[in-house]
């Protein structure tokens, strides 16, 4: 008939515990005598209950040493560990992802019950919540790591104690420090240690060994548990993501928890700032450290004041560990350019990155540019310009700028034409060029028909690009074109990018007395105001959009703006909260009195601001380019 298997993990505390020697005798005796039940019994060592002669389980088992598995041999069980659970998905991972595999195997050290620890990662990996995903691997570890060291003297645990706590390996002198142990002491106890399996011998000093702990997750789940203080702990979960990681997931992956801490909010700032910071350092490569740089600086445009901050962090820490790395400096440049408003320091963070590297075409590019748009340094601008544009003469989004430059700076307009032009000719994605070609035609070379066809090709080239149309909308104006043609441009323009300066002024001066396109926009201004909060450009859209609710109380009224506010859904109103009271004080004075004294003064403050606003005046926070 079949047979009864018991699988017992910890088999030594079963015992312990029972603590009952004539009930021990009796389950030896029904082990012995009844055939349809078989033991295995699972133990990180051997404990007096199996190995003394007074005990009655002495040489009763027969004992298999599990030793840590090779590489190859972990594959084979991981595969062979699939195949039984008929999982194809996790077989294909094995057979593809050696980078992940080779980082289990370091982390786990060939043993057996942490490779089976892992197993799930093999086929689902570590992209959905890695924290959650670490918490439980060590969660489940516990219970063994805790009778690794419950098993252990206490000798041997201020000596393991000690090794951890170092994570590199260690010399017997090191360890005799530490645990104030005599030093022939720590040998005996290491000797002992390295045979159970716990600590492992590496190669040092040729007359000296070192000692480290025979895995590396124990000794993350150590540190992570029993770590000195929190930024300890924090340090290391960076460490374990590393391991696990190559360059571009580690990067990856590290960006995406600190946008994760950066949206919890509250105390979770210092955790994302801490997070960047030791990314940073157990990044090991120059390669990494360059992607996750990457990670952390916007191409292009950063708008969002946090993720600069976090920047920062990560270009100082670049350069902390490089001061010649050209495209940290470059980045650097970026954040002060955005961050700090300081072209000055922009521009020679640029300046250093083209003395390192005279090829970096970026680093030209960016510092044309401020020297273009915000230093006004026609010289430096027009040489940086030529200097990035020998590297690379179709780099367009340059030339684009270049055009600017040639039409802003020095009035050369033919020269910018044609610059626009061949950029118009030849870049995929034109967009850009093909708007400022259209303002150069409509406001300097008076060919109001070949801005129009330029306004409309660069809207083909991108139809959610709002320049263009709100450009298309001005020179309808200019050519005397009914109101609602250019009004239903302007509003699109809006809906399509709500906090580009020059276009909330054309929108004030195409639209400001209507209340039909006041109320089209301003629903969109509130939701983007409610989204945006860490936004640059959050303080002139919100005073653009308070000032658009005022006119609309004007002109329609006061309780049909509250009407119209009350209208748009609470989450989107919400940084508008204070028009209510406004509009019932506007109604109705004496209301006023009916506020607490702070908020009646702050009411009484907006609405004489109010009354002396008899234009908005939009400036943007800056000249952006294409």
């Amino acid at each position: 008939g079949k047979r009864a298997l018991l699988l017992v993990d910890n088999i030594n505390d079963v015992f312990r515990n029972l603590n009952d020697r004539e009930a021990l005798h009796r389950l030896r005796a029904t082990l012995m005598e009844e055939d349809r039940l078989m033991l295995i019994g699972a133990c990180v060592e051997l404990s007096d209950e199996v190995t003394s002669i007074e005990k009655p389980f002495f040489d009763f088992f027969r004992v298999f040493e599990l030793k840590p598995l090779t590489f190859d041999e972990m594959r084979e069980c991981l595969d062979a560990l699939a195949e039984v659970r008929g999982d194809a998905e996790a077989r294909k991972a094995i057979e593809k992802r050696e980078g992940g595999l080779r980082a289990i195997h370091l982390l786990t050290g060939g043993n057996p019950r942490l490779v089976k620890t892992f197993y799930r990662l093999i086929k689902e990996g570590l992209h959905r919540d890695i924290r959650e995903d670490l918490e439980k691997l060590l969660d489940e570890f516990t219970p063994y790591f805790k009778a690794i060291v419950d098993a252990m003297s206490v000798q041997q645990q201020r000596i393991f104690d000690a090794v951890a706590l170092a994570w590199n390996p260690v010399e017997v002198a090191h360890i005799a420090r530490q645990t104030r142990l005599a030093s022939n002491q720590v040998s005996s106890q290491l000797r002992a240690m390295v045979k159970s399996g716990h600590i492992t011998a590496v190669a040092g000093h040729p007359k000296k060994k070192s000692y480290m702990l025979a895995d590396r997750f124990s000794n993350v789940h150590y540190l992570m548990r029993h770590g000195r203080s929190a930024r300890v702990r924090f340090d290391w979960f960076v460490v374990m993501v590393r391991l696990l990681f190559e360059d571009d997931e580690y990067a990856k992956t590290m960006a995406g928890l600190v946008k994760e801490s950066v949206q919890e909010g509250g105390f979770c700032w210092d955790e994302a700032c801490g997070l960047v910071a030791n990314a940073m350092d157990r990044a090991e490569s120059p390669s990494a450290r360059k992607l996750l740089v990457g990670q952390f600086v916007t191409a292009r445009n950063p708008e969002n004041i946090r993720d600069l901050l976090l920047a920062e962090i990560a270009c100082g820490k670049a350069l902390e560990i490089n001061p010649e790395d050209a495209d940290a400096h470059f980045k650097m440049g970026r954040v002060r350019e955005y961050l700090d408003r300081n072209p000055e320091k922009a521009a020679a963070s640029y300046g250093e990155a083209v003395r390192i590297d005279p090829a970096h075409l970026d680093a030209w590019g960016a510092l044309a540019w401020v020297n273009h748009r915000l230093l006004h340094n026609t010289k430096a601008a027009e040489s940086a310009y030529l200097k990035a544009l020998e590297i690379k003469p179709e780099a367009w989004w340059i030339r684009t700028n270049y055009g600017s430059f040639l039409q802003e700076e020095t009035a050369r307009y033919e020269e910018a034409e044609r610059e626009f032009r061949k950029v118009c000719e030849n870049d995929p994605e034109p967009r850009g060029a093909w708007f400022n070609l259209g303002n150069l035609l409509k406001s300097f070379l008076h060919r109001p028909e070949e801005a129009e066809a330029a306004y409309r090709e660069s809207i083909k080239a991108d139809d959610q690009y709002a320049p263009p149309v709100m450009g298309l909308a001005l020179l309808y104006r200019e050519q005397g074109k009914d109101a609602s043609v250019y009004r239903e441009l302007a509003i699109k323009a809006m809906n399509l990018l709500p906090y580009r300066g020059f276009d909330l002024w054309s929108f004030f001066s195409l639209c400001g007395d209507d209340p039909d396109s006041i109320r089209a926009v301003l629903p969109v201004f509130s939701r983007w105001c409610g989204k945006n909060r860490d936004h640059f450009d959050l303080p002139m859209v919100y005073g653009c959009a308070f000032s658009l609710w005022m006119r609309l109380a004007n002109l329609l009224g006061p309780m049909s703006a509250l009407e119209f506010l009350k209208s748009i859904p609470e989450t989107d109103r919400e940084p508008f909260g204070d028009l209510e009271d406004v509009f019932r004080v506007m109604k109705d004075p004496s209301n006023l009195h009916q506020l607490a004294p702070e908020r009646a003064r702050f009411i009484a403050e907006l609405l004489e601001e109010q009354k002396r606003i008899q234009k908005p005046k939009v400036k943007s926070s800056r000249k952006k380019s294409p």
